[in-house]
């Protein structure tokens, strides 16, 4: 089988990759490089864009038959992939991951790129030669990303995980590869090995390093200038900081300014002649200095970092002291998900007996009125629901909401929830139907296979929303909460923590005989 390693330049997809080689390598798949003319690089079995793109049934063909059967062969690529590519990710006869980076994290590391490579006078990043050409790079690369993360059997990963969560990567990575945690390799030792000894192309390594070298001004413009990446790739990395950040700029309460911002960065990357080595002056070599001048000369760096690290600080502190009243409260966001008639109350009403704030619900039904919305009307959705999500934000540390019809909507309000925890609930679709019909008053005889349609399509678009969301889902059936209040009053006080719950509410709210049925 065919791995293919996708990330964009500079968003440590080297590093990625060489996890990926070196897990494979620990489960009995060899890695070495396949002499295959299509295979550019030197070192490693990679793919340039143009290649990818092309990539076809011969080239896969030719790969296949270089390996023992059953063998996975980890390929390393920045291209986007070809038609041929994409049919073998949909059929399930390659896997893969994509790698992503905080794109303003990216621009700068494509800033340093591009002036190395200009000094060098050689490289693939020559052209990178401002802040805006490395901006326009991202947002291109970008878009190939988005063409690998939406197809099946693809991984997606960010940088942040990779080089500062490698463990939890890799294990992720294992299960895509249908490995259960005790089959897999000491996972923190190989991420070490790996840091260790293969060639990774690190540079600075530093998460959020635009606050470090962007002004606020700068980091306003060019966080609006990505603010559909951030949202869309990125939500479940944002910190207070960035959510508070998108949100002022979404709501227009800061200006976004111009790209003139950028000139003082500009100033610093202009291409430099390479330096000269053809007639440097041969003297006498120094003596290694003493262990005074040692030590002197370490203080002083020290004493340099310490100050430096402190005039950071101080910048932190004045550029974000205004988004201190913009910051939000919220924790954790609740979002029940099911079809009407299947158990969605159940749920609700659990959490609000655990101490959530679930909207000022006015029946039994525990619906939200506040995000009520017409399936044909989901359009309006992020119009209507973004200020009434961000007040709540900034009113409840832990919120949530229940309405049936979310699932219309929710992938147009999701990147607005702070860390999220959707909560599935699922009931046998002929129970929905029936109970549909008894709740409406309808002939059950002459609206069955209609009702029973309705079940199983809102069924389908809740599962398909649940397998992406991943381990944020938590998941019931009616029937099994019905069988034991007790195991799942207890879940619920899990779900919900460090909110302590009253355990026998929930159970007396279950009960049919003394609650919801």
């Amino acid at each position: 089988m065919l791995y293919f390693s996708y990330g964009i330049r500079k968003s440590g997809s080297t590093l990625a990759f060489e996890l990926t080689k070196g897990l494979l390598e620990a489960l009995g798949h060899p890695q070495e490089r396949l002499d295959l003319p299509f295979f550019t690089d030197r070192r490693v079995n990679f793919l340039n864009g143009k290649q990818t793109e092309a990539f076809d049934e011969s080239m896969a063909t030719q790969i296949e038959n270089a390996l023992e059967p059953g063998r996975i062969l980890a390929i390393k690529t920045h291209g986007a992939p070809s038609p041929y590519l994409i049919a073998m990710l949909q059929d399930g006869n390659s896997l893969g991951h994509a790698n992503i980076r905080d794109p303003r994290d990216n621009t700068l590391s494509l800033v340093d790129a591009g002036r190395r490579a200009r000094n060098r006078g050689r490289g693939a990043f020559m052209n990178v030669d401002s802040v805006a050409s490395a901006m326009a790079t991202v947002k291109n690369q970008m878009s190939i990303h988005q063409s690998w993360v939406s197809q099946p059997g693809v991984l997606a990963s960010t940088y942040d995980e990779v080089a500062f969560h490698s463990e939890a990567f890799l294990l992720r990575l294992g299960a895509q590869l249908g490995y259960s945690q005790s089959e897999l390799p000491d996972l923190a030792k190989l991420a070490d090995q790996v840091k260790e000894k293969a060639f990774t192309q690190f540079n600075k390594g530093v998460p959020k390093r635009h606050r470090n070298d962007l002004s606020l001004q700068q980091t306003v413009f060019m966080t609006h200038f990505f603010r559909k990446e951030l949202n869309t790739y990125l939500n479940d990395w944002l910190d207070p900081i960035d959510q508070a950040l998108l949100q002022a700029i979404e709501q227009k309460e800061i200006a976004v300014g111009d790209p003139s911002i950028f000139e003082n960065l500009n100033k610093r990357i202009p291409a430099l002649p390479a330096p000269d080595k053809t007639n440097q002056p041969q003297g006498e070599p120094l003596p290694p200095p003493g262990f005074l001048s040692r030590s002197s000369k370490r203080a002083k760096g020290i004493l340099r970092g310490g100050v430096r690290r402190l005039h950071t600080a101080g910048w932190h502190l004045r550029s974000f002291a205004w988004l201190i009243r913009l910051f939000p409260k919220t924790k954790k966001t609740f979002v029940v998900l099911g079809c009407p008639r299947g158990g969605t109350s159940l749920i609700a009403g659990s959490l609000q007996r655990a101490g959530v704030y679930m909207g000022e619900v006015r029946t039994s039904q525990y619906e939200d009125p506040a995000f009520k919305i017409k399936p044909k009307n989901k359009h309006l959705a992020l119009k209507q629901l973004g200020p009434v999500i961000h007040q709540r934000n900034r009113t409840y540390p832990y919120w949530g909401w229940k309405v049936p019809n979310n699932i219309y909507y929710i992938e147009k309000i999701r990147h607005l929830l702070i860390r999220p925890v959707y909560i599935f609930v699922y009931r046998d679709p002929e129970a929905i139907a029936r109970s549909s019909a008894r709740h409406d008053g309808k002939d059950w005889d002459i609206h069955a296979e209609r009702l029973l349609e309705v079940a199983h399509n809102h069924t389908n678009m809740v599962r398909r929303f649940q397998s992406k969301v991943g381990d944020k889902a938590h998941v019931f059936r009616v029937e099994d909460v019905h069988a034991d209040p007790g195991a799942f009053a207890d879940q619920i006080a899990r779900i919900v923590q460090p909110i302590e719950s009253d355990r026998r509410s929930i159970i007396q709210f279950i009960n049919p005989k003394g609650g919801y049925v």
